[in-house]
């Protein structure tokens, strides 16, 4: 039977984040040949920031819409739907704030 326990600590390295350039100047793709166009690349540039979005929803209650325009930011298209624009992931966390009130109001869990 082997030694138990007995082990060297292994090194450890920080990598890079896929895409960035490691130190001397190599990338994380395409430095081993074939069809790759490589970390240099600006094809396989990361894409830039959020894109800004539109998130509208149809309430079954008009009295939850109304509630909603206290919101800033928060527009109405008819007495039941209301629009807000921004980057994703305040529309999510935005979302569930409106879900909380319509359920408060209407005494109802969400079904979708």
């Amino acid at each position: 039977m082997g030694r138990v326990g007995r082990h060297r600590p292994r090194e450890v390295r920080p990598r890079p984040v896929r895409g960035q350039t490691a130190p001397g100047g190599r990338g994380t793709r395409g430095h081993r040949g074939g069809r790759g166009a490589g970390a240099d690349s600006e094809a396989r540039a990361p894409a830039g920031p959020a894109a800004e979005a539109t998130l509208a929803v149809r309430w079954q209650s008009a009295s939850v819409a109304s509630t909603l325009l206290g919101i800033p930011g928060v527009t109405a298209d008819d007495s039941r739907t209301v629009r807000v624009s921004g980057d994703l992931p305040s529309l999510y966390r935005l979302f569930g704030v409106w879900m909380r009130v319509a359920a408060s109001l209407t005494n109802q869990p969400p079904y979708c």
